[in-house]
């Protein structure tokens, strides 16, 4: 090694420290810690969108409230908060869902409905479902807890959505694994009879 490379080896060794402390105190959820060290490497090199992507989808996945709120002075970009939306979603924390929502599009809002979908988050479903529209994407949703077998959210879904799409959509996504799918099947199938029945059956007319 050269003489002139040693300062930036010992600056790369000294970030690559302070990163890792910063990760440390998130897991922890150590906010003074966090704050601290961050403050520290800030000043020695700015951080790039990678970095705060990073760190905030770690916040959100440790349900760090406040480490997320610590970095947030530092990010301006949305997108950068779409992943951190996704973490908060699948492991329910409800807090954070809740304090990055009115920072994201519809889009990512669906995202993160479909992560709680996945998950069987019901408190965060709960509370995204009204800011989507659950007959979008081809009823993904309803699709998803099919998929997982999570019944109460099929049951909260299903009239929501459009059965019909949610079908499609997983006969597409999962041809081999008609298993996941067949009881959804059946009952729109059942549910088309009772329809053709109930129209085909004579009205009774009042007696005089």
């Amino acid at each position: 090694m050269n003489a002139q490379d040693l300062p930036d080896t010992l600056s790369f060794l000294t970030n690559r420290s302070s990163y890792a402390a910063m990760r440390n105190c998130i897991r922890k959820k150590d906010v003074e810690g966090f704050k601290r060290v961050f403050d520290q490497i800030r000043k020695q090199t700015p951080l790039d969108d990678n970095t705060h992507q990073d760190l905030l989808q770690l916040a959100a996945n440790r349900g760090s409230l406040a480490c997320f709120q610590a970095l947030q002075p530092y990010v301006a970009e949305p997108s950068l908060y779409s992943e951190a939306l996704n973490s908060a979603a699948r492991n329910g924390h409800l807090d954070l869902v809740q304090h990055i929502e009115p920072l994201m599009d519809e889009y990512s809002k669906e995202e993160a409905l479909w992560m709680a979908v996945l998950y069987d988050q019901r408190g965060v479903v709960d509370f995204l479902l009204p800011l989507c529209n659950p007959k979008n994407q081809s009823s993904k949703f309803l699709g998803a807890a099919v998929f997982q077998g999570h019944q109460e959210l099929v049951e909260l879904l299903y009239p929501l959505s459009t059965p019909k799409d949610a079908l499609r959509y997983l006969k597409r996504k999962t041809p081999d694994q008609p298993e996941k799918w067949e009881m959804l099947e059946q009952r729109i199938l059942r549910e088309q009879l009772k329809a053709v029945t109930s129209q085909n059956r004579p009205s009774k007319r009042s007696k005089i």
